[in-house]
Protein backbone atom coordinates (compact mmCIF):
# COMPACT_ATOMS: atom_id res chain seq x y z
CA UNK A 1 0.00 0.00 0.00
CA UNK A 2 2.82 2.72 0.91
CA UNK A 3 5.26 1.15 -1.65
CA UNK A 4 4.05 4.10 -4.02
CA UNK A 5 3.79 6.79 -1.93
CA UNK A 6 7.33 9.03 -1.23
CA UNK A 7 8.71 8.39 2.19
CA UNK A 8 8.76 12.10 3.16
CA UNK A 9 4.86 11.79 2.57
CA UNK A 10 4.38 9.54 5.25
CA UNK A 11 6.41 11.03 7.99
CA UNK A 12 4.98 12.25 11.53
CA UNK A 13 4.66 16.13 11.15
CA UNK A 14 3.26 18.38 13.32
CA UNK A 15 0.62 20.40 11.53
CA UNK A 16 -1.05 24.10 12.26
CA UNK A 17 -3.31 24.90 9.84
CA UNK A 18 -3.16 25.80 6.46
CA UNK A 19 -1.50 29.34 5.67
CA UNK A 20 -3.92 32.11 4.34
CA UNK A 21 -2.92 33.60 0.72
CA UNK A 22 -2.92 37.10 0.81
CA UNK A 23 -1.59 39.50 -1.62
CA UNK A 24 -0.55 43.92 -0.66
CA UNK A 25 -1.84 44.75 -4.09
CA UNK A 26 -4.67 47.69 -4.05
CA UNK A 27 -5.92 46.28 -7.79
CA UNK A 28 -5.19 43.35 -9.61
CA UNK A 29 -5.28 43.62 -13.31
CA UNK A 30 -3.42 42.47 -16.38
CA UNK A 31 -0.22 43.96 -15.44
CA UNK A 32 0.37 42.59 -12.09
CA UNK A 33 -2.21 39.38 -12.04
CA UNK A 34 1.13 36.76 -12.80
CA UNK A 35 3.40 38.26 -10.88
CA UNK A 36 0.61 38.31 -7.64
CA UNK A 37 -0.41 34.90 -8.53
CA UNK A 38 3.46 33.79 -8.95
CA UNK A 39 3.84 34.80 -5.02
CA UNK A 40 1.22 33.57 -4.04
CA UNK A 41 1.37 30.41 -5.36
CA UNK A 42 4.99 29.44 -3.33
CA UNK A 43 2.02 29.94 -0.50
CA UNK A 44 -0.19 27.30 -2.10
CA UNK A 45 2.35 24.60 -3.05
CA UNK A 46 3.75 24.85 1.20
CA UNK A 47 -0.40 24.41 1.60
CA UNK A 48 -0.89 21.84 -1.04
CA UNK A 49 1.91 19.56 0.64
CA UNK A 50 0.37 19.66 3.65
CA UNK A 51 -3.29 18.89 2.20
CA UNK A 52 -1.97 15.95 0.54
CA UNK A 53 -0.06 14.85 3.84
CA UNK A 54 -3.25 14.98 5.45
CA UNK A 55 -5.35 13.41 2.26
CA UNK A 56 -3.09 10.48 2.58
CA UNK A 57 -3.66 10.18 5.80
CA UNK A 58 -7.21 9.81 5.78
CA UNK A 59 -6.74 7.15 3.19
CA UNK A 60 -4.79 5.04 5.57
CA UNK A 61 -1.23 5.98 4.27
CA UNK A 62 -0.17 6.66 7.66
CA UNK A 63 3.44 7.10 9.31
CA UNK A 64 3.31 3.63 11.11
CA UNK A 65 3.81 1.86 7.42
CA UNK A 66 7.10 3.10 7.39
CA UNK A 67 8.69 2.55 10.86
CA UNK A 68 11.57 0.18 11.14
CA UNK A 69 10.99 -2.07 13.93
CA UNK A 70 15.01 -2.57 15.25
CA UNK A 71 14.06 -5.56 18.13
CA UNK A 72 13.47 -8.48 16.93
CA UNK A 73 12.78 -7.21 13.46
CA UNK A 74 11.06 -11.17 12.68
CA UNK A 75 7.87 -9.71 14.45
CA UNK A 76 6.46 -7.15 12.22
CA UNK A 77 2.79 -5.99 13.00
CA UNK A 78 1.63 -3.26 11.61
CA UNK A 79 -1.80 -1.87 11.64
CA UNK A 80 -3.68 1.06 10.41
CA UNK A 81 -6.33 2.06 13.07
CA UNK A 82 -7.75 4.49 10.49
CA UNK A 83 -9.30 7.25 13.31
CA UNK A 84 -9.09 9.87 10.95
CA UNK A 85 -11.53 8.19 8.37
CA UNK A 86 -13.77 7.04 11.03
CA UNK A 87 -13.99 10.57 12.02
CA UNK A 88 -14.82 12.70 9.10
CA UNK A 89 -17.05 9.91 8.07
CA UNK A 90 -18.93 10.28 10.79
CA UNK A 91 -19.10 13.89 11.40
CA UNK A 92 -19.76 14.43 7.24
CA UNK A 93 -22.60 12.10 7.68
CA UNK A 94 -23.91 13.84 10.75
CA UNK A 95 -24.12 17.05 8.62
CA UNK A 96 -24.85 15.81 5.40
CA UNK A 97 -27.22 13.32 6.37
CA UNK A 98 -30.27 15.28 4.71
CA UNK A 99 -30.02 17.49 1.80
CA UNK A 100 -30.00 21.05 2.22
CA UNK A 101 -33.12 23.22 0.87
CA UNK A 102 -33.80 26.44 0.61
CA UNK A 103 -36.39 28.24 2.09
CA UNK A 104 -38.26 31.91 2.21
CA UNK A 105 -39.64 33.52 5.07
CA UNK A 106 -41.76 35.84 2.70
CA UNK A 107 -45.26 34.77 2.26
CA UNK A 108 -45.14 36.38 -1.55
CA UNK A 109 -46.34 33.81 -4.05
CA UNK A 110 -43.54 35.14 -6.33
CA UNK A 111 -41.04 34.48 -3.74
CA UNK A 112 -42.02 31.14 -2.41
CA UNK A 113 -41.82 29.86 -6.36
CA UNK A 114 -38.55 31.31 -7.00
CA UNK A 115 -36.90 29.57 -4.17
CA UNK A 116 -39.08 26.09 -5.44
CA UNK A 117 -37.54 27.02 -8.99
CA UNK A 118 -34.17 27.28 -7.41
CA UNK A 119 -34.58 24.30 -5.08
CA UNK A 120 -35.19 22.64 -8.43
CA UNK A 121 -32.35 23.39 -10.19
CA UNK A 122 -30.00 22.56 -7.15
CA UNK A 123 -31.35 19.05 -7.11
CA UNK A 124 -31.13 18.77 -10.61
CA UNK A 125 -27.23 19.47 -10.20
CA UNK A 126 -26.67 16.89 -7.69
CA UNK A 127 -25.88 19.45 -5.22
CA UNK A 128 -26.18 17.22 -2.51
CA UNK A 129 -23.46 15.44 -3.82
CA UNK A 130 -21.53 18.59 -3.93
CA UNK A 131 -22.34 19.42 -0.50
CA UNK A 132 -20.96 15.77 0.74
CA UNK A 133 -17.31 16.49 -1.13
CA UNK A 134 -16.86 20.04 -0.22
CA UNK A 135 -17.31 18.91 3.95
CA UNK A 136 -15.41 16.00 3.26
CA UNK A 137 -12.53 18.10 2.20
CA UNK A 138 -13.30 20.41 4.64
CA UNK A 139 -12.96 17.77 7.38
CA UNK A 140 -9.94 16.40 6.18
CA UNK A 141 -7.48 19.41 5.31
CA UNK A 142 -9.00 22.66 6.94
CA UNK A 143 -10.33 24.14 3.54
CA UNK A 144 -12.60 23.23 0.58
CA UNK A 145 -13.63 25.41 -1.88
CA UNK A 146 -16.24 25.01 -4.48
CA UNK A 147 -16.91 27.07 -7.97
CA UNK A 148 -20.42 27.83 -9.79
CA UNK A 149 -20.55 28.50 -12.89
CA UNK A 150 -22.58 29.28 -16.29
CA UNK A 151 -24.56 26.08 -17.86
CA UNK A 152 -23.04 24.72 -20.58
CA UNK A 153 -25.07 22.54 -21.38
CA UNK A 154 -28.15 23.15 -24.13
CA UNK A 155 -30.47 20.29 -22.52
CA UNK A 156 -30.33 21.53 -18.65
CA UNK A 157 -32.81 23.39 -17.48
CA UNK A 158 -30.42 24.54 -14.69
CA UNK A 159 -28.52 28.08 -15.42
CA UNK A 160 -25.67 26.86 -13.33
CA UNK A 161 -23.05 24.14 -12.66
CA UNK A 162 -21.56 23.33 -9.35
CA UNK A 163 -18.44 21.87 -9.03
CA UNK A 164 -16.37 21.22 -5.86
CA UNK A 165 -12.86 21.38 -6.57
CA UNK A 166 -9.66 19.31 -5.23
CA UNK A 167 -8.09 21.70 -2.32
CA UNK A 168 -4.56 20.18 -3.44
CA UNK A 169 -4.25 22.28 -6.63
CA UNK A 170 -6.70 25.18 -6.31
CA UNK A 171 -6.57 28.43 -4.23
CA UNK A 172 -7.72 31.89 -3.53
CA UNK A 173 -5.90 34.88 -2.91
Amino acid sequence: MSENVPEQILKSRVLTGRKVITSDAVTIDESNVVSVLNKALATHMCNSGEISYLYNYYKGMQPILNRVKEVRSEICNKIVENRAHEIVSFKVGYLCNEPIQYISRSSEKSSTESISLLNEYVFEKDKASCDKQLINWLYICGVAFRMIMPSTEDDSESPFEIYTLDPRNTFVV
